[in-house]
């Protein structure tokens, strides 16, 4: 059950980041494209200190491509989840973004052949429809607006974008190790966020931060140091989870990045998984 702590402790880092995202983006930089310019930067210098342990021999021109492009879907994702939420509670946002797996699941079904059964259906379907209710369910008292559905239909195309960036992950599991794919989607989806800086006015918001110790310390400490544990704890949740005995695996692949569990000796090891 030791995996199951790691996993809420991941959900609940990742549920802090958000409503520290949330207070960021409208009381610490000039508006959300600013702040998204941030995260971009944050992703790239996770993403460097990942060369390391990365591994970049016997990867093709193919699978380069399809790690990049994970990341470019997974930094568009964030640009367009940003940008509504800082104009939308985050009890609103963060349901709808939270249906991605389905779309995982919806393309593996159509692209990998992967079975679907009726019951799992049926979960899609509630998901789906329970997350939109709680988008538009009006807030004190308010009525529903054109601008509501407009922000619930994006966070939908964002979380499919986030579904596509774990479904190129997961295509690709067996030919990257799991530092490797998180070096190249970090950089790639950090440069996505960052291009947002030659937007007009932005780089004059990104300026202003530096002139402000504490947004930049909360920033910081939200998009580097929350972000990084959030993901380690995932990490460890999913060795948990997948090997009974933690000292017999290696953290080198986790499944959506590449896990493959690395025995001692003699059988198990060859493709699978998942």
């Amino acid at each position: 059950m030791e995996w199951m702590w790691f996993s809420l402790a991941s959900a609940f880092t990742f549920a802090l980041v958000s409503v520290l995202d949330k207070l960021l983006i409208s009381k610490h930089v000039d508006n959300a494209k600013v702040f998204i310019v941030t995260v971009g930067v944050a992703q790239i210098c996770l993403g460097f200190i990942a060369i390391p342990m990365s591994v970049f021999a016997g990867m093709n021109l193919d699978t380069v491509i399809i790690v990049i492009f994970s990341g470019i879907s997974s930094g568009m994702y964030l640009v367009i989840m940003f940008q509504i939420m800082e104009s939308q509670d985050v009890s609103r946002v963060a349901p709808v973004v939270s249906t991605y797996p389905v779309f995982v699941a919806i393309m593996a079904f159509f692209f990998l052949g992967e079975a679907v059964t009726i019951y799992s259906l049926i979960c899609i379907l509630i998901t789906v429809f329970g997350a939109a209710l709680v988008s538009l369910s009006p807030s004190g008292g308010g009525s529903l607006s054109r601008a509501d559905i407009k922000a619930m239909l994006l966070l939908f195309f964002a979380s499919t974008l986030f579904g596509l960036s774990q479904f190129l992950a997961k295509i690709i599991a067996d030919d990257v190790d799991m530092w490797t794919q998180y070096m190249i989607r970090g950089v790639s989806g950090g440069l996505t966020c960052f291009s947002l800086i030659l937007l007009p006015g932005v780089l004059n918001g990104v300026v202003s931060i530096f002139r402000k110790p504490k947004s930049l310390v909360l920033i910081g400490f939200t998009e580097g140091f929350l972000v990084f544990f959030a993901i380690l704890f995932f990490f460890l949740a999913c060795l948990l989870y997948t090997s009974p005995s933690p000292r017999d695996a290696t953290l080198s692949r986790v499944p959506g990045w590449g896990w493959k569990k690395k025995g001692g000796g003699g059988g198990g090891g060859g493709g699978g998984g998942g």
